[in-house]
C-alpha cells in the first residue's frame, strides 16, 4: 500500500508483476480516499509525516500500522 500516494505513480514500479494486490490511499484525492482496513505485507509512506501536526503523529502512526 502506499500511504499518502497523492497522484504517485510509485506503485506502479514495485511488484507490477500481476501476483500481488496494489493499494493506494490518500485522503486527499478523491479516487483513491477510501482505506482498505484488510493486513497489507509492506505499507510505503514517503513525503507524509512532515505534513502532520505533531499533535495528530501518534494516531496517525497507528492508522498505518
Amino acid at each position: 500500500m502506499d500511504f499518502g500516494c497523492g497522484r504517485s505513480a510509485l506503485l506502479n514500479y514495485f511488484w507490477n508483476d500481476g501476483k500481488r494486490k496494489l493499494y493506494k490511499y490518500d485522503p486527499a484525492i478523491r479516487y483513491y480516499n477510501v482505506l482498505d482496513k484488510t493486513p497489507k505485507d509492506i505499507v510505503i509512506c514517503t513525503d507524509v509525516l512532515e505534513h502532520i501536526p505533531e499533535i495528530y503523529l501518534g494516531g496517525m502512526i497507528r492508522t498505518i500500522n
